[in-house]
């Protein structure tokens, strides 16, 4: 497994890749949660978006805190909250966060 280091984003895993951060290394409690998050990523479709929505619903208030605040600091963060990646001339799609779009897309204009 290869980790770079990007400014823009928080973290993601592209093949065998983990693209985290440079600023993370500043913060080391959140560069190792996430790494950590990271790593246990596999080539498996479901098992990512399970994995992603298990620990955005587990996570703690302090890495909420954490996260929001490393991303007011450092705005190029905030493409994480894209579900489109270009990395390296390709372009990738972050499944989990489509779905998650759809589903408050849903929600809110049935809520509307």
């Amino acid at each position: 497994m290869k980790i770079k280091y990007s400014r823009w984003g928080l973290a993601n895993r592209i093949k065998d890749t983990i693209i985290l951060n440079k600023h993370l290394k500043k913060y080391p409690w959140l560069h190792e949660r996430l790494l950590k998050h990271e790593l246990k990523h596999d080539d498996g479709i479901m098992f990512n978006i399970k994995h992603d929505y298990k620990d955005l619903f587990s996570t703690g208030l302090k890495e909420w805190i954490s996260k929001i605040g490393f991303m007011v600091k450092y705005p190029g963060s905030l493409i994480q909250l894209s579900p489109v990646w270009y990395y390296e001339g390709r372009t990738y799609f972050d499944l989990s966060l489509v779905m998650m779009y759809v589903i408050l897309w849903v929600v809110l204009s049935w809520i509307f």
